[in-house]
C-alpha cells in the first residue's frame, strides 16, 4: 500500500485492503481491479475495468464497471447496476425501505436474478440474456428487456399476474397456464397481454427483438 504524491486522495497498490464499521459507507473509484465490499451501511464503486463483488449492503448499492462483472449478494436498498461489457448477477436482495428501485444494465452480458424482492424492477440488455429466477410480488411490476437475446423466468406454478410480451423475430413458449387478453400481429413484430392465475395485480413487461421469451415451472 502506498499513496502517490500526484495524487494524495487515492491509494495505491496491487492489494488493498481497508477495514470499515459496518454501519459505515463507502466511495470506491477505481481503474483496472476486483473490488469486494462486504458488510458496510451503503456501497458506491465505479471502475474502469475489473469485476465488482457486494455482499452484505443494508442501504443501497451502486455499481458500474465498463469492462467487468458485477455480482451483488444478500443486500438491501436501492440497486442501481451497469456494466458495459460484462454479467450482472443479483442473488437474495431486496429493499430496505418501501419504494426502493431496482435497476440493472448491460450492453453485451447477461442478467441473472434470483431470490429479488423488489416491486419496481428495470432491467435491460443490449446483446445478452435476462434470467430471473424466483416469486412474483403482489403489485409488484417489472421491466426486462433485451435486443439480442432470449429472456426466461422460472417461477412458481401458482404465480398470478398480468404478462405483456413483445417480440420481434423470436418466439414466446410457457409452461404456466395463462389467458391471452389480447393479440398483435404486424410486420415489425408480434404481441401478446395475458393473465397468469388470479388475484395478484402484478405487472410483468418482457420486450426482445430476435431473442425468445419463456417461462417455466419452478418448485
Amino acid at each position: 500500500k502506498r499513496v502517490n504524491k500526484a495524487f494524495p486522495e487515492c491509494i495505491w497498490g496491487e492489494e488493498i485492503e481497508i477495514d470499515m464499521p459496518e454501519g459505515a459507507s463507502i466511495g470506491i473509484k477505481g481503474q483496472e481491479t476486483r473490488t469486494v465490499v462486504d458488510r458496510v451501511k451503503k456501497a458506491s464503486v465505479k471502475n474502469v475495468a475489473g469485476s465488482i463483488v457486494v455482499r452484505n449492503v443494508s442501504s443501497g448499492v451502486s455499481a458500474l464497471t465498463y469492462e467487468g462483472d458485477i455480482t451483488v449478494e444478500e443486500s438491501k436498498g436501492p440497486l442501481m447496476l451497469e456494466s458495459t461489457t460484462g454479467n450482472i448477477v443479483v442473488f437474495e436482495a431486496g429493499p430496505s425501505e418501501s419504494g426502493d428501485i431496482f435497476k440493472a444494465k448491460t450492453n453485451s452480458g447477461a442478467i441473472s436474478l434470483q431470490a429479488l424482492r423488489y416491486r419496481q424492477v428495470e432491467v435491460g440488455s443490449i446483446s445478452g440474456s435476462v434470467i430471473f429466477t424466483g416469486s412474483i410480488l403482489s403489485g409488484a411490476n417489472y421491466s426486462f428487456g433485451t435486443s439480442n437475446g432470449s429472456i426466461r423466468l422460472a417461477i412458481p406454478q401458482a404465480s398470478a399476474f398480468k404478462l405483456a410480451a413483445t417480440f420481434a423475430s423470436g418466439s414466446f413458449s410457457s409452461e404456466l397456464p395463462f389467458k391471452i387478453l389480447t393479440e398483435d400481429v404486424r410486420d415489425v413484430g408480434k404481441s401478446i397481454v395475458g393473465q397468469f392465475g388470479t388475484g395478484n395485480d402484478a405487472l410483468i413487461k418482457l420486450t426482445t427483438n430476435y431473442g425468445t421469451i419463456g417461462i417455466r415451472k419452478n418448485q
